[in-house]
């Protein structure tokens, strides 16, 4: 048990990652489907998981994510001190350090706008949210993209 949690944690956090994707795609197509049962269920589940308060969301999500990040932070610095000679001449290490240090920034320039103190509000005044949430998604896929590519160049 030198892992603790983590196999289970790894476990749980793969089956969900692989099971969503298929998921999200079979409830939408359901959402059109012409069979009544196929489509009711398909309507009632998203509405169910759609008419969850974000501030719930939130008070889980947030410090998973912040944990999460802390974890992989200090896990990637242990890979990265093994092997820094054989990485220092990697371009990918260059844009996937950026790439986070982008999404660092994007984070707290997120918490400084008033639509972040006014997002629970429903007042519409989201936009500037979900542009930094795209930029976000963005970064963060470069730098798993990059994080990736790091073993193959």
């Amino acid at each position: 048990h030198a892992f603790g949690l983590a196999v289970p944690t790894g476990i749980v956090s793969t089956t969900g990652i692989v099971c969503s994707l298929p998921l999200g795609i079979l409830l939408a197509l359901g959402r059109r489907s012409d069979m009544p049962v196929v489509k009711t269920f398909s309507i009632l589940f998203i509405e169910l998981w759609r008419g969850v308060p974000l501030r719930q969301v939130e008070t889980i999500a947030l410090p998973l994510s912040i944990s999460g990040f802390a974890l992989a932070a200090i896990s990637g610095a242990a890979m990265l001190s093994a092997n820094a000679t054989e990485y220092a001449g990697n371009p990918f290490l260059l844009i996937k350090f950026s790439a986070i240090g982008l999404a660092l920034l994007n984070v707290l320039l997120a918490t400084r706008l008033p639509s972040w103190r006014h997002r629970h509000h429903g007042d519409g005044g989201n936009r500037p949210l979900r542009i930094i949430g795209a930029v976000s998604l963005a970064c963060w896929l470069v730098a798993i993209s990059s994080g990736r590519m790091l073993g193959y160049w």
